[in-house]
């Protein structure tokens, strides 16, 4: 014989709290103002499968959890649905109360409305009866703080450094940012001076003329190319040659490549 694995449903403290002080058997009144022996269809509740599901299946509140609830009793006592089904997408508290409610109708063959208000009470109770979940926190430990270590060198040395880094400018001559820019002006103006410095920029300009030429004379034949595709589809019009399907596909084809 195995062993059964059995889940205790809990309550969560949050749905406790929506129920204190309700008053449920008010509510359900107010719900099903109908005499005791009337039948209780699921149409008398104002409520579908899925929005019943999602009243009892998350954070929630007591009149819409408690319709949601007359809702799937009714369809469960009627047939159009099984509690077993509805409570396998519930939380295990919903699905609890679910199934202690359906318990005390007969599925499947119709309940009145007295029948369903006291299923509702009973369903309820069972609900709040249930141990409150216990929420555990854990305690983690404070980062340790590793702090920086301090520069203890002497600001005589820290000077030092940075004067080695950055040497003193008396004047412009001396002046890093000036020698530098002075040196690039210098080498751009020899090196336009240089006759192969000329030649090759006169290379590079020669080249992206022949290839600007190039992508022209290319344009050039597709467009002549198209032109002559089109003047041979009016020609065969004019001289009443019928060309085939295919024919007339490939044409199409052709001048759609070079349009693209």
């Amino acid at each position: 014989m195995e062993n059964a694995i059995v889940t205790v449903a809990t309550l969560p403290v949050s749905t406790g709290k929506v129920f204190k002080g309700f008053n449920v058997e008010a509510f359900v009144n107010g719900i099903l103002p109908h005499a005791d022996e009337e039948r209780a269809v699921p149409s008398l509740i104002k409520m579908n499968s899925a929005s019943a599901i999602a009243a009892l299946g998350g954070k929630t509140t007591a009149p819409a959890f408690i319709t949601g609830l007359l809702y799937m009793l009714c369809a469960h006592s009627f047939g159009q649905k099984r509690a077993s089904d509805m409570s396998a997408k519930l939380p295990a508290y919903a699905a609890h109360c679910l199934n202690a409610g359906a318990a005390l109708l007969p599925g499947g063959k119709g309940a009145n409305v007295a029948q369903v208000k006291g299923a509702v009470s009973i369903a309820i109770q069972a609900m709040l009866t249930l141990p409150a979940r216990k929420v555990t926190v854990e305690r983690v430990k404070a980062a340790r703080v590793i702090e920086a270590p301090v520069n203890e060198a002497p600001a005589s040395y820290m000077l030092a450094d940075a004067m080695l880094m950055n040497p003193p400018m008396d004047s412009d001559d001396q002046r890093y940012g000036a020698f530098y820019l002075r040196s690039i002006q210098r080498n751009a103006e020899e090196r336009a001076k240089s006759a192969a410095w000329q030649s090759a920029n006169e290379e590079y300009h020669a080249a992206e003329w022949r290839a600007e030429q190039a992508e022209i004379r290319a344009a050039d034949v597709m467009m002549d190319r198209a032109i002559a595709i089109l003047e041979f589809r009016k020609l065969a019009e004019l001289l009443h040659v019928k060309l085939s399907v295919t024919q007339v596909k490939s044409l199409d084809a052709q001048i759609k490549a070079l349009a693209a």
